[in-house]
């Protein structure tokens, strides 16, 4: 299964979600900002990082893969982005 985000000037559409658990691939398209150029799945609270892509230039799309037990993860696209979103792997 396969996750399209988009990164906008105030970070990632849409920045919650709830998936299942294993192996998640996140399609990461930059709409145009250049404010926002990375998508980042950090443990609960801000903790270890356990997928992220970086680089994504305007009009590029780029995927990674993560695998992840059931649990709560941050969702953050950072840069000059402020929002924090979250991902429930059930």
């Amino acid at each position: 299964m396969v996750t399209a985000v988009k990164l906008t000037d105030s970070g990632c559409v849409p920045e919650n979600f709830s998936l299942p658990a294993g192996s998640l691939v996140f399609s990461v398209t930059n709409s145009g900002t250049t404010k926002v150029k990375e998508m980042e799945i950090q443990d609960a609270g801000g903790g270890r990082v356990r997928g992220d892509i970086e680089g994504v230039e305007p009009g590029q799309t780029k995927s990674f893969v993560v695998d992840l037990p059931a649990g709560t993860y941050s969702v953050k696209c950072p840069h000059d982005a402020s929002h924090t979103g979250a991902l429930t792997v059930r």
